[in-house]
């Protein structure tokens, strides 16, 4: 199983400590301007105001801020080999005794077999036409 990493991280935060001695010098300056409005009207509501205006200040600095919320998953992708085989109509020919296609077919299954055996998932091998067509798995009759 492939470990997953979360992590959560402010984007458009390169200095944090300057973030947090603006957010500690605006904070200060937001409370010592309503606790002077208070002092000049003597209401409770100055306070409430001021909280909404922190909340509304807090909401801005943190759409700046740009948070997010990352996951990291693992994936390997297996290496790959290309296999071209002629499948012409001179590979129909006779040679030491079977046809060029029968000897072409039995390398291909062979170097299949030993990298499954060797690599297992990690290396693949897929096989092509000569017109570079993808193709599964080689028939057992080349058709001409």
């Amino acid at each position: 199983m492939t470990p997953i990493i979360a992590a959560f991280a402010l984007e458009g935060v390169e200095t944090p400590w300057l973030w947090l001695a603006g957010g500690a010098a605006g904070a200060s300056f937001l409370f010592w301007t309503y606790f002077g409005i208070y002092r000049r009207s003597g209401k409770n509501l100055a306070w409430v105001l001021m909280g909404l205006r922190a909340v509304g200040l807090a909401a801005l600095v943190l759409t700046i801020a740009k948070p997010v919320w990352t996951r990291t998953t693992e994936f390997t992708e297996p290496g790959r080999v290309a296999v071209i085989v002629d499948n012409s109509v001179s590979m129909t020919l006779p040679s030491a005794g079977q046809s060029r296609y029968d000897r072409a077919r039995s390398a291909a299954a062979a170097i299949r077999s030993s990298f499954a055996q060797k690599y297992g998932d990690s290396m693949m091998i897929d096989l092509f036409d000569l017109t570079g067509q993808p193709i599964d798995e080689l028939p057992v009759v080349l058709e001409v």
